[in-house]
């Protein structure tokens, strides 16, 4: 098991793009190769949506910098003495924005318990095929509600089985977000390329395999601590180039103002055989870590009633220990990491 440095990389510079009509300091660019299928949030399975999902979408709560629960639409909870009863309070300044071809959000409209509700339940529709129904396990399925009662417009309760303090941080993950009922039965599964949240930004062009760009969310609703709006950017694009060589190239160019992680082929340029910045690029990046539990892990097949496995070595408990011993988890660490994990 590896505690892994997720790193990444940023241009000072700004990148050069034909003329917008805003700030170009304020749009920020990044390259993602694996690219995008759906900015769902039902199905936000891996990083990579997650980062754009979490930009367009807000659930009741969200982590801050230290990974702990906080509010978001909700503007608090409270929790009865059994511990398995929570109870939301909504905030009354959320609203979707406006979609014209949606009838009901023609001029947007505000965030209700009864979104939250429907919002939560969908991740149970087949068709959805949602990995996300496993946040909703805590709840009392038996209560003719399924464990999510509406109270009013802006209260909502959630009947759970056991006391399980760890209920509000599931709410906070990309799967709790808020989606509108009325753009969900507008698109039907075509949802995953027309989104619509209370996010701080919004999907403005996607080209599958080509790139995506976000708008600044001019509806949005949270401000920072001194009252200016947020966000602060105009927009992100984002590219979806699959060579790796072309994304490190466009990182030095300027073109890019941030990469997480690197391909393996441009680690020794960029880093140290310690894993910390080349001297050479101190001028031109910052590179950030930040804690991330990863497991790399060897699979073997011990099914004993396989044919193949009939005389295999790995049956025996002592070969697969002594496999284990024999990997040098310093030396991958720093050869095949460039020092950026810890074994």
């Amino acid at each position: 098991m590896f505690h892994a440095g997720l790193f990444f990389l940023l241009v000072f510079g700004l990148g050069c793009s034909p003329s917008t009509d805003w700030d170009d300091s304020r749009v920020f660019r990044y390259n993602e190769s694996t690219g995008l299928l759906s900015l769902d949030p039902a199905q936000a399975r891996s990083l990579e949506p997650i980062w754009v999902v979490d930009q367009i979408f807000d659930g009741l709560t969200q982590l801050d910098s230290n990974l702990e629960v906080q509010p978001c639409i909700a503007t608090d909870w409270v929790v009865d003495s059994t511990g398995t009863v929570y109870t939301f309070a909504l905030r009354d300044d959320v609203h979707f924005p406006s979609v014209s071809e949606i009838p009901g959000l023609a001029q947007g409209r505000k965030v209700v318990a009864q979104d939250v509700e429907f919002s939560l339940n969908r991740l149970l529709d087949s068709e959805i095929a949602s990995a996300g129904g496993w946040i909703l396990e805590p709840l009392e399925k038996g209560r003719t509600d399924g464990g999510i009662e509406v109270l009013d417009e802006q209260h909502i309760r959630f009947h759970l089985t056991t006391a399980f303090p760890a209920f509000p941080g599931l709410l906070s993950t990309v799967y709790a977000s808020v989606v509108p009922r009325e753009a969900v039965a507008h698109y039907g599964l075509d949802f995953r390329r027309n989104p619509v949240g209370t996010g701080p930004f919004k999907l403005a062009w996607w080209e599958e395999d080509v790139a995506m760009v976000l708008h600044r969310n001019g509806q949005y609703w949270e401000n920072d601590s001194v009252g200016v709006p947020l966000p602060y950017l105009e927009a992100i694009h984002i590219d979806f180039v699959r060579d790796a060589g072309a994304e490190a190239a466009g990182l030095k160019m300027g073109k890019y103002d941030f990469v997480s992680g690197l391909h393996a082929a441009y680690m020794e340029d960029f880093l140290t055989s310690t894993g910390s910045l080349n001297p050479a690029y101190h001028d031109s990046f910052r590179m950030l870590t930040t804690p991330y539990l990863k497991t790399d892990y060897i699979g073997l097949n011990v099914d004993a009633s396989l044919p193949a496995n009939s005389n295999s070595p790995v049956l025996d408990a002592r070969v697969r220990k002594a496999l284990s011993l024999a990997l040098d988890r310093q030396a991958m660490a720093t050869h095949l990491k460039r020092g950026t994990v810890v074994p």
